[in-house]
């Protein structure tokens, strides 16, 4: 993998989100000692999907519960439902 094709991996993951997340995103996960070592870039973008896949089932279930509660749904307290769900297990 090289950096052209790492910055196309974090636009294809996370197409939803501005230019400038985007650019975050892309300074988070990059590895500035070795900013252009194919293999950190390959882990990098693993993890990205990975955290991607964490951190949206946990918005999603608030965005749930503050719907069905009609108020405010304190993150933490998602986080404590959604981990103490097996998503895990379904995850591999």
């Amino acid at each position: 993998m090289n950096r052209s094709q790492f910055e196309m991996s974090v636009r294809e993951v996370n197409s939803f989100v501005s230019p400038l997340g985007l650019e975050a995103i892309s300074y988070e996960y990059t590895d500035w000692q070795r900013p252009n070592d194919s293999d950190v870039m390959v882990r990098a973008v693993d993890k990205m999907v990975g955290d991607y896949q964490v951190h949206c089932e946990s918005m999603e279930e608030k965005s749930n519960m503050q719907q069905e509660c009609q108020e405010v749904v304190p993150l933490f307290y998602v986080l404590r439902f959604v981990f103490e769900k097996s998503w895990h297990l379904r995850a591999g």
